[in-house]
């Protein structure tokens, strides 16, 4: 079974094996892999983390994506998420 397809309008469509997706939906981190292994391709959900967009992953990569709480489900914002202040007393 061929797992990605042209549609009528020349652009790509990617399935899971159950239904056909555009390339919004694909999951891009294990997209080139699961392409060379004939293997189907997932559906990518946008995810947040601590309310900041972090991407498209599906539930596979997710974990792997290095967001703390795509792995801890207890973790809570710290300021150090948030990268560089402005000032010393942001913190």
């Amino acid at each position: 079974m061929a797992f990605k397809r042209t549609n009528e309008s020349g652009g790509e469509e990617f399935s899971d094996g159950e239904c056909w997706f555009d390339e919004r939906n694909v999951c891009n981190y294990c997209r080139e892999q699961r392409e060379a292994d004939g293997k189907p391709y997932r559906w990518a959900d946008e995810r947040n983390s601590f309310g900041c967009y972090a991407g498209r992953y599906c539930d596979a990569c997710w974990p792997m994506s290095g967001y703390r709480d795509a792995v801890d489900p207890d973790a809570r914002w710290s300021p150090e998420d948030a990268g560089e202040v402005m000032y010393e007393d942001e913190y």
